[in-house]
């Protein structure tokens, strides 16, 4: 029986230290379904990156190296939402956020510039913090 994990962890972390407590996050499929972030000057067009993930049905999928690559340009987390699951199929717009964090085997949630909620369905793909 898989072991589930929750983890809130302070705001002082951003996306891209916990990205790195994901393990083997090459071997899982990888969706944005709400970002609002403050980008690094000049690294990427965060308004239309926003739009684009914001507006759209069923969020972004990105792959790992690029989900790594955008969490080296995020100078400020202020919400976001990302899914992640072995099978892509998993990876969409609930209705439910208790559904979603049932479903998803990986969920990395920044709430309200205040804190991340992690869910680790597995219990396997988080590293201690």
């Amino acid at each position: 029986m898989m072991k589930e994990t929750i983890i809130k962890v302070g705001p002082n972390y951003e996306l891209k230290d916990i990205l790195q407590h994901v393990l083997n996050g090459s071997d899982l499929a990888w969706k944005i379904l709400w970002l609002q972030i403050i980008g690094v000057s000049g690294t990427i067009d965060v308004l239309q990156l926003e739009e684009g993930v914001n507006d759209s049905e069923e969020g972004l999928l990105i792959d790992w190296p690029k989900l790594i690559n955008l969490s080296n340009s995020i100078q400020e987390t202020i919400e976001l939402l990302i899914i992640a699951d072995a099978d892509s199929n998993k990876l969409k717009r609930y209705v439910d956020d208790d559904e979603l964090r049932r479903e998803c085997m990986l969920c990395i949630e920044m709430v309200d510039s205040s804190y991340w909620l992690l869910n680790d369905n597995s219990g396997v793909h988080l590293s201690p913090f």
